[in-house]
């Protein structure tokens, strides 16, 4: 996983009982559950994935938030 954190478009995520799968063009990452602290779709439609040890993850290519 990248420490530094970053940018990531089009991927697609998988919840299971292990954690979330992300899968991208050439790679697939894997999060346990212990590591994550909080996952939160912003107003520009990314999805930012916070780690225990301060990273962040933030995958755009999402799709358009819903509009409610």
């Amino acid at each position: 996983m990248d420490q530094s954190g970053g940018h990531r478009a089009h991927w697609r995520v998988t919840v299971d009982s292990t954690g979330l799968w992300l899968n991208g063009a050439w790679k697939t990452r894997h999060v346990p559950w212990e590591q994550l602290r909080s996952v939160r779709r912003n107003r520009e439609g990314a999805a930012e994935i916070r780690m225990d040890d301060g990273s962040t993850w933030r995958l755009t290519g999402m799709g358009a938030p819903r509009i409610e």
